[in-house]
């Protein structure tokens, strides 16, 4: 069922948009954790050489980020990198047409440490090829979760010192991207939008 959007103010954006950062934020803490290979005692390099990274940690996306991709990409020209447009009766493409991101909650949430930030649940909605509407749920795309990495130091008797080894990760941590001020109070409220 389409949804109808009765708020003007929801921008319609015709280029591509990434519509949830949080999963390029997350894959950059696994591209910090570099593997390296480091056997001080057989090493054939010679003294001031340092051990070349191999990787970063491997990291397995989430079912939520493998969907969410799978519909942007459904949603999006791959030649152009814009947004499918809507189309007529005809098939014609309709122009200023494209995908949106409709909020329909706004949600305030206050920290055991006092701070406060927003989050928001609202779905994204475009048009597959073909110009039908489509959409995707997408809830809290403000949250992202940092991986934490245990790191030693080894000594490395070709160098003389020592080298930081990545031994994988050890925790996790939830970041927030929209903190709350009341300054913006007002505004929130005339940004929550409701489905007809």
């Amino acid at each position: 069922m389409p949804i109808k959007v009765t708020n003007k103010q929801i921008k319609v954006h015709t280029d591509y948009v990434d519509f949830c950062p949080r999963w390029k934020l997350e894959t950059a803490e696994y591209d910090k954790a570099k593997i390296t290979s480091v056997d001080n005692h057989k090493s054939n390099k010679t003294k001031g050489d340092l051990a070349e990274p191999l990787t970063t940690w491997p990291r397995m996306p989430t079912t939520e980020e493998l969907v969410y991709h799978q519909f942007i990409d459904s949603i999006t020209d791959s030649k152009s990198n814009k947004f499918n447009p809507a189309r007529d009766e005809d098939r014609r493409p309709i122009p200023k047409t494209g995908a949106m991101h409709v909020i329909t909650d706004i949600i305030r949430l206050k920290t055991g440490d006092g701070l406060e930030f927003l989050l928001s649940k609202g779905s994204i909605i475009g048009h597959d090829a073909a110009g039908e509407e489509v959409n995707h749920h997408l809830p809290r795309p403000e949250m992202w979760v940092k991986t934490l990495f245990s790191w030693r130091n080894e000594y490395n008797s070709n160098t003389r010192g020592f080298d930081k080894i990545c031994l994988g990760p050890s925790g996790i941590e939830i970041q927030y991207l929209k903190e709350f001020s009341r300054e913006r109070k007002g505004v929130i409220r005339s940004a929550c939008l409701r489905f007809n």
